[in-house]
């Protein structure tokens, strides 16, 4: 009976230990498998490399684009004004600028339909202490180069045809004017190298006045191409047909 209890507890043995032993690799595998996965996620970094020369040479290519852009619209709205002739405007002691300017509106709204440029029209109208009711007799609207281009009333056209770019289009000059954005919070500077004259009865003398004593400014809101016609023009622009 000790003998047979003997081998029992041998066998027993045995097998706990080839137990052991089946499942010690299996504890290794597991181990290593796990520490392989650990490792993999920490040294997985997504990889990305700012490059500052590609960024900058993208970035002037823009700027060359938009700058191109402009000079284009630019090139075009001095096409279009150089190309002008309305009916009229080609007599000798005929002012013309409300019959140019309508000329001009027209083709830019026909040439530059969808371009982003926006269009703004103006009338200057001399009168008594910028009073609407009172005629100015002998008026006169004096260019410095270009002599008189007036009676009492002057029109023009000013257009925003890039970011902060402004120019004038009129009969003083056909191709255009550059003019600083300040205009915006000084209008006065539209009228520099310009003369206002008239006199206050009919047989007094003209006398010179300043711009912002005598001229009274109508004007539009600013205008895209596709937004030029006849319901956008507001009604101190009499006689401007689009």
């Amino acid at each position: 009976r000790k003998l047979i209890e003997h081998l029992c507890c041998a066998l027993k043995a045995e097998e706990e230990s080839r137990s052991s032993i089946m499942w010690r690799p299996l504890a290794v595998l597991s181990f290593a498998g796990l520490t392989c996965v650990t490792a993999h996620r920490l040294n997985f970094q997504p990889e990305f490399r700012f490059n500052k020369d590609e960024f900058g040479s993208a970035a002037h290519a823009s700027a060359e684009s938009e700058s191109q852009d402009c000079l284009d619209r630019l090139a075009t709205l001095k096409t279009i004004g150089s190309s002008l002739n309305p009916l009229g405007c080609s007599q000798q002691g005929v002012f013309c600028c409300d019959s140019w300017m309508m000329e001009f509106v027209r083709e830019v709204k026909a040439m530059l339909r969808g371009v982003p440029v926006q269009v703004q029209l103006r009338k200057w109208a001399v009168r008594p202490g910028k009073d609407n009711k009172k005629a100015a007799h002998k008026a006169k609207i004096v260019h410095d180069s270009q002599g008189q281009i007036g009676i009492d009333t002057h029109y023009f056209t000013l257009v925003n045809y890039c970011p902060d770019k402004y120019m004038i289009f009129d009969t003083v000059d056909n191709a255009g004017r550059e003019v600083s954005d300040k205009f915006r919070n000084n209008s006065a500077l539209l009228a520099e190298h310009f003369t206002f004259r008239f006199a206050e009865t009919l047989d007094a003398k003209e006398q010179t006045c300043l711009y912002e004593d005598c001229v009274v400014t109508c004007l539009s809101r600013w205008l895209k191409p596709e937004q030029l016609k006849q319901a956008n023009v507001p009604k101190c622009l009499r006689g401007i047909h689009l």
